[in-house]
């Protein structure tokens, strides 16, 4: 008897809970979601949103609609008209939903993150980079539009967008990491290295290929060690690296 009289009220005090609980009245535009999360706006069309729901029902913009900044869902074309973003791009910009990096005159090959600042921002249409002015405009109007007019490169120099070691008459064949420095540089050509006066020559210019002149019965080594005399014919042992 005890069983059934628990069940009995049970189902009642669920019974009561649920007819005081209101049922929510959306707005236009809206649907009552019961796993509500984050939702698009003007703007942050594409949020990216966590797989957790919040507690309850909520009201949330409906498919293709998004909320601007009067709280009203709205369709995505209608933003700038209802208040969901007045950003008004300028000339060779493009409203972006996913901002991040932007090339630059002094860097027109960024490395860039695969990850978006908040919210909607202008920047430069593909094409085009930003000088120091603020303005997008095309790499080779960088020079002119205040955006590199500092860098001359001297000759048998190339200006290099992504600069890093270069080959020098002490060492032709430098082991160059893959990575750039900050700006651009004015490098040596290709088929020139950079001789000890700071000029791009060819390396058949650099004094004695090297800036050494061996001697009768030596060689220029590229890995010098110890070497044999006549007290110690077999001093020398070699280490390998992998």
């Amino acid at each position: 008897m005890k069983p059934i009289l628990y069940l009995f009220i049970s189902i009642c005090i669920l019974g009561s809970t649920f007819a005081r609980t209101p049922l929510l009245k959306c707005s236009e535009n809206e649907a009552l979601a019961s796993c509500p999360g984050c939702e698009p706006s003007c703007k942050n069309p594409n949020p990216i949103c966590p797989m957790i729901c919040r507690e309850g029902q909520a009201c949330q913009c409906s498919a293709g609609f998004v909320r601007n900044d009067a709280g009203k869902c709205v369709r995505q074309t209608e933003c700038s008209a209802t208040g969901g973003n007045s950003a008004q791009c300028k000339e060779n910009e493009t409203l972006k939903s996913c901002p991040g990096c932007e090339p630059s005159c002094k860097n027109p090959n960024p490395i860039c993150p695969m990850m978006c600042r908040l919210g909607q921002a202008c920047q430069c249409s593909a094409g085009f980079v930003r000088n120091d002015a603020g303005k997008c405009v095309q790499q080779t109007e960088c020079s002119t539009t205040g955006g590199n007019s500092t860098t001359q490169c001297k000759e048998n120099e190339t200006l290099k967008s992504c600069p890093g070691c270069e080959k020098t008459c002490a060492n032709p064949n430098p082991v160059c990491i893959q990575s750039c420095r900050e700006g651009q540089e004015c490098e040596c050509s290709e088929g020139f290295v950079r001789n000890d006066a700071g000029k791009c020559v060819k390396l058949a210019e650099c004094p004695s290929n090297g800036t050494k002149q061996c001697k009768e019965n030596e060689t220029l080594k590229s890995c010098p060690g110890c070497e044999k005399t006549c007290a110690n014919p077999n001093v020398c042992f070699f280490l390998n690296f992998y």
